[in-house]
């Protein structure tokens, strides 16, 4: 019998052999013909090539095989290769020369194949070994990876573990897990190269909002999952902070609205007939809220949040005033009103909107008894995306409200049963000596006056 036992530092080999873990089966073939090459030049009797692996058995003892190149599993380590001129003869022959080898290192080596299999198993293109590939990552997280089907483990290189970036943010992460979960929500959430995926502000916010013992999955109860895979589609059209201001003008960033969300589900009642109900719904896209809709509820939650307001703070949201059958935005208690309008004013101007008007003159104005317990709120962004800027914009709405207010004091000095708000409540408003049409319209051209008469008009 002739043989021939090759020996490449095949311990060596089998812990760098993870540089490429990418396709498993077409690694050992590649490397099983790079084999053949070079024995074949030494080998004038035309012998096959074959390689002898380790694996550990069912009782954890390593058990040594001969496959042929193409056939070692993923399971098992290249010791050494033989060529020979049939497998049997190979196996006698790797009987033979298993005393030359370590085997504590084999089961070293064998024990970061065991703790690579899922990287083996999915394709992660960077491990180079155990110590190297997932530096960093806790055994949670490997845990976590190793349960996800493999195109999903796939995607996740894909789509973030690439990045250097995102794996060092990982790493410094305070949940990994909570930061890979929230990776997925996003993932099943969006569609595929969507912005959101790998975007690390919006990533955390998601894992704020999924991790467990947050207000969010405490409030919603047994629902969140459900309820958070709907508020994040239904906002796939957001900015992203972390990639520029491409978005839904007038919108918040993803990461700042998810923010918002979660202030105003902590604090509002968002079940069936509670105060949040519309928002939440609308949130979560289940009664079809249309894009105008959806822009106030941007404005509105973030103004909530940045004023801390809560339920107990709240008479109520949307509703019909107490007198005629107009909606308010927000009643705070102590009777002040809120409107919200997130609205493109410059190139649509209030005189042009006559329901806007309709709503504040026989809504608002007839509901309160002084301006100091009115807001009117616009959307700064809107403006100045149509030119206006922060140092105009709000005395350019202030000169809409004058020519509107202007235009239609005839009407309002109407009586009450004639759709007016009659003498007495202009009086209330504007001041005891605006007693006609023609002495409010002269008023309203002395610019201390109409500071004061249009200081309900907020632009943030």
């Amino acid at each position: 019998m002739r043989a021939l036992v090759f020996f490449l530092c095949t311990l060596a080999f089998g812990h760098n052999a993870f540089a490429s873990i990418d396709d498993n089966a077409r690694r050992w073939t590649a490397f099983g013909k790079k084999v053949e090459a070079v024995i074949s030049q030494n080998n004038s009797n035309d012998d096959d090539v074959y390689f002898a692996v380790a694996k550990k058995g069912k009782n954890g003892n390593i058990e040594y095989f001969i496959r042929k190149t193409t056939d070692v599993a993923d399971n098992e380590l290249h010791v050494f290769s033989v060529f020979a001129k049939n497998e049997g003869e190979a196996t006698k022959v790797m009987k033979e020369s298993l005393d030359f080898v370590d085997d504590l290192s084999v089961k070293r080596l064998l024990d970061k194949i065991n703790g690579l299999k899922r990287g083996l198993k999915t394709g992660f293109k960077a491990v180079v070994a155990a110590e190297e590939g997932f530096s960093g990552m806790t055994k949670a997280t490997k845990a976590l990876l190793d349960e996800m089907p493999v195109a999903t483990a796939n995607k996740f290189w894909d789509e973030v573990y690439s990045s250097t970036l995102w794996r060092e943010h990982l790493k410094n992460a305070e949940n990994q897990v909570d930061l890979v979960n929230a990776w997925k929500h996003a993932s099943d959430a969006f569609a595929d190269g969507s912005k959101f995926i790998a975007d690390i502000p919006t990533l955390d916010k998601i894992s704020k909002l999924a991790s467990e013992g947050s207000s969010f999955r405490t409030k919603l109860g047994n629902n969140w999952q459900e309820a958070l895979d709907d508020i994040l589609k239904n906002a796939s059209d957001l900015k992203c902070s972390s990639c520029g201001n491409s978005g839904r003008i007038g919108r918040s960033s993803m990461d700042q609205y998810l923010d918002d969300v979660d202030h105003f589900i902590k604090n509002f009642d968002v079940g069936s007939g509670g105060k949040g109900e519309v928002f939440y719904n609308w949130m979560r896209n289940t009664t079809n809220p249309t894009s105008g809709q959806l822009d106030e509820l941007h404005q509105t939650i973030r103004d909530f949040a940045k004023r801390g307001l809560k339920e107990s703070d709240v008479v109520d949201i949307g509703k019909q005033f107490p007198i005629g059958t107009k909606k308010y935005d927000l009643q705070q208690i102590g009777g002040k009103f809120t409107e919200y309008k997130n609205k493109d004013f410059v190139t649509n101007p209030l005189t042009a909107s006559s329901s806007d008007v309709d709503q504040f003159i026989n809504g608002y104005l007839k509901n309160v008894d002084n301006l100091d317990k009115l807001e009117w709120k616009v959307g700064l962004e809107k403006l100045t995306n149509k030119g206006w800027t922060d140092a105009n914009a709000l005395s350019n709405m202030k000169s809409q409200w004058k020519n509107v207010l202007s235009s239609k004091a005839d009407d309002m000095f109407k009586g009450v049963s004639e759709g007016g708000l009659g003498i007495d409540k202009m009086k209330q408003l504007f001041g005891n000596d605006i007693l006609n049409p023609a002495i409010f319209r002269a008023r309203l051209n002395n610019s201390s006056f109409l500071d004061n008469a249009l200081r309900f008009i907020k632009v943030e």
